[in-house]
């Protein structure tokens, strides 16, 4: 007889009928089933996998080998908690629900079986066709915005350096829908555009004090408190589009008097947001996260307003008079390599993660003196570049930030003594 119908088994074999003596009697001595170890605060340990698998088949595992349980830390437990909470809240209505959300309906029942209104949050569940994308990429193109991919039913790009890869071009276009169903986003610089952003609050988000006036629930109320107070008619006879969030998009023809708009936050006022260079909108006809954007008025855009330019328009920087470093007769090329040869070792010794944060103080550093006419632009640049992409900085970011530490710098030049 093998040794585990030794252990199992009635030492005749045959006094219960060749039944093993657990199934009648409970395990045999030094064995325990899980559920009587947890009991003790014990689990099953101290043997291959192989066998815990064997014994537990037949009734028990040893208790003489058997660990203390483990106990889960509060991180743990938070981290549990938090998971099992997202598993109770609907995506849909966000809200807390007493049983789990089934991933096949991907909403609660409430939501599951309340008919889906015709607004801005209808959730849709796919995607709209890669077809139907092409067509509305097609089209905002023949208006000369320029397009590029965003990630399928997201907000993000699915490209880098989006803003200088985004196109009117109908063949690049074509071969880029094609090959799925990309949401489409619209670089706002390139394109001559003016977002204005009107979104609608979290419901955790409560408004700052100067906007608790009675009827404030959104930017589209904050905006029509701005355009009286302005004199001024509401600007909705514009392209607007619905965002999946409930908010508004007004589309406006960029200034062409050689203001260089940029994104704001809060800017104009609560909820309200704008996007021109550097900045992109989603574009009706995408989804992000199940919810569609839609054309609401598809009219020619306006130009912008001029009261709200007055407010977008960058407020000037306070005069700055250069400030000038007297070095000794002889010495000023030993201070201006001096001076660039400690800004290319800050880059050098940067460590992971604050190479960009280096290279963007030396470009400020060195732009003071390209500001104060000391050192040459170019040639400052590109030793600034080649020092980053040593590094493993890319070439086109690290010229980008190279340009916006010069002009950070130029706003305090500095020259040096000859």
């Amino acid at each position: 007889m093998s040794r585990i119908r030794a252990a199992f088994h009635d030492p005749d074999g045959a006094r219960h009928g060749g039944l093993p003596t657990y199934w009648w009697q409970g395990a045999p001595t030094g064995y325990a089933t899980r559920r009587q170890l947890r009991n003790q605060g014990l689990r099953p340990g101290g043997q291959p996998i192989a066998a815990q698998i064997l014994w537990s088949g037949v009734g028990g595992t040893r208790t003489d080998l058997a660990r203390p349980k483990r106990t889960a830390t509060p991180a743990q437990l938070a981290a549990v908690g938090k998971a099992l909470l997202a598993r109770r809240t609907c995506p849909a209505c966000h809200q807390e629900r007493p049983y789990y959300i089934r991933r096949s309906l991907g909403q609660c029942e409430t939501c599951h079986d309340t008919p889906a209104p015709s607004t801005p949050h209808t959730r849709e569940p796919t995607t709209m066709p890669a077809n139907d994308l092409l067509t509305r990429a097609l089209g905002l193109a023949d208006r000369g915005w320029h397009v590029f991919p965003l990630r399928p039913d997201d907000k993000r790009p699915a490209v880098r350096d989006w803003e200088t890869r985004a196109t009117t071009d109908p063949d690049r276009i074509r071969r880029c829908w094609t090959a799925g169903p990309y949401g489409i986003g619209i670089a706002c610089g390139p394109s001559g555009l003016v977002v204005i952003d009107l979104d609608t609050p979290k419901p955790d988000q409560t408004p700052p004090p100067e906007w608790t006036a009675p009827g404030i629930h959104s930017g589209a109320d904050v905006l029509a408190v701005l355009c009286e107070r302005a004199g001024q008619p509401y600007p909705g006879d514009t392209y607007t589009v619905t965002t999946g969030r409930g908010g508004t998009h007004f589309y406006f023809t960029h200034p062409t008097d050689g203001l260089d708009l940029r994104n704001t936050a809060g800017t104009l006022g609560w909820l309200i947001d704008t996007r021109a260079h550097g900045g992109y909108v989603v574009a009706a006809g995408s989804t992000a996260s199940g919810r569609p954007y839609r054309l609401l008025h598809n009219a020619r855009p306006r130009p912008l307003p001029d009261w709200l330019t007055s407010l977008l328009r960058p407020k000037p920087l306070p005069p700055q008079q250069p400030v000038r470093v007297a070095v000794p007769d002889g010495r000023r090329g030993a201070y201006l390599h001096a001076a660039v040869q400690a800004s290319l070792d800050a880059i050098a010794e940067a460590k992971d993660g604050t190479l960009n944060k280096a290279l963007y103080g030396a470009a400020v550093a060195l732009g003071q003196l390209v500001a104060g006419g000391a050192l040459d632009e170019t040639t400052t640049a590109d030793l600034l570049a080649q020092a980053a992409i040593r590094k493993g900085h890319p070439e086109r970011g690290a010229r980008n930030t190279i340009r916006s530490g010069f002009r950070t710098g130029a706003n305090r030049p500095r020259s040096v003594a000859a």
